[in-house]
């Protein structure tokens, strides 16, 4: 292989996302993939759970391992963050805020809200492109 192979093949895989077939550097263009990867993470550790005090930390720590392996598939382009609340559904409220200091142009943040008859799962997804 040439240099100049070498130097294609380097700046192919920095410049081009090869499982998507093109370049995403941007979080606005994976947010809706990132929405439906962590809903499915989501589903697929809690569906079908009722909230238990005790074992709330465990789902927590499987929710957020299983979030952030599905979303290292989604782009080699981007750090992700992902933090999660569990509330008991029992009417109580929650408020949460957050403040970044990003580049808006290619980093970015969503919001999923999964809900069972017993609790509320909220999850924040930040992408930070590197």
């Amino acid at each position: 292989m040439s240099a100049f192979e070498v130097a294609s093949y380097f700046w192919k895989g920095f410049f081009f996302d090869e499982m998507h077939g093109e370049s995403k550097y941007e979080f606005r263009q994976v947010k809706d993939e990132v929405e439906i990867v962590v809903q499915k993470a989501i589903s697929k550790v809690i569906d079908g759970q009722e909230y238990d005090h005790i074992k709330a930390n465990d789902c927590i720590q499987n929710v957020l391992k299983v979030c952030i392996d599905e979303l290292k598939q989604v782009s080699t382009n981007f750090k992700f963050i992902v933090t999660c609340h569990f509330q008991q559904r029992k009417g109580a409220a929650l408020e949460s805020h957050s403040s970044v200091y990003w580049d808006e142009d290619t980093d970015g943040s969503c919001v999923i809200t999964w809900e069972s008859s017993s609790l509320t799962a909220i999850l924040y997804v930040y992408g930070l492109a590197l």
